[in-house]
This record gives C-alpha cells, sequence and structure tokens, in this order.
C-alpha cells in the first residue's frame, strides 16, 4: 500500500466516523431518523444531486492513470512504473476471485493446491 492509498483509506474511515447533526444541515440533506448524517453519506447525496455517478468517477480514476503512463511514455522510459496508478482495491480482488475459479474449473490448477495447512 502506497502512502496516497493509506491517506484515501483514512480518508474514508473519518468520513464514515463523523456525524454531521441536523441542525447544521440543509432541510433536503436532513436525516430524521438518526438526527444526522455522516460525511460519507453527504457526500454520496451532493454526488446524486450533482449528476455525479461512479461510472463518471471511475472514467476520471483511469483517465488520470492514462495521463500518468503517458506523461512516463514521453519521458522514454523503458517500462511503466504502475505503483502509483490508482485502483479499486475491491474490484480488484473480485477479479483476482474470479480468475482463480475459473481456473480451477478449467483444470488449470486444483483447489487443495490453495489450501494451506
Amino acid at each position: 500500500m502506497n502512502t496516497q492509498q493509506a491517506i484515501r483509506e483514512f480518508q474514508a474511515a473519518i468520513d464514515a466516523a463523523i456525524v454531521i447533526p441536523n441542525s447544521w444541515l440543509p432541510a433536503e440533506m436532513q436525516d430524521r431518523k438518526r438526527g444526522g448524517r455522516t460525511i460519507a453519506k453527504l457526500n454520496k447525496l451532493t454526488d446524486k444531486r450533482d449528476g455525479i455517478t461512479e461510472h463518471r468517477k471511475l472514467k476520471a480514476l483511469k483517465a488520470r492513470n492514462i495521463a500518468r503512463l503517458a506523461a512516463q511514455f514521453e519521458a522514454g522510459c523503458e517500462e511503466f512504473d504502475y505503483s502509483q496508478n490508482e485502483r479499486n482495491e475491491l474490484q480488484l480482488y473480485r477479479n483476482e476471485c474470479a480468475m482463480i475459479e475459473g481456473m480451477i474449473h478449467a483444470g488449470h490448477i486444483d483447489r487443495e493446491d490453495l489450501e494451506t495447512e
């Protein structure tokens, strides 16, 4: 895990922990059941209000990654350095699990080979 990723995860944990009371929020953002909303939920609500979807966020992430790689290419690097690229860790984990399951079903590896004692 690099420093930027650790900072993003720490920020997400803070956003999920801090609750803003209804008295500080406009009427359309208030949560009458809980008495307030977390910063994470407020961010989701404002993204929805502003039309920023997960798809758009993913496209922006990909564009930033491509810009980093393009800068490396223009600098004449022999090999690309992917360590600074942003990634969706959950999606990466799901993709890895799907690949392993596919390899097991295709007979390339055995499930027992993956089990540890």
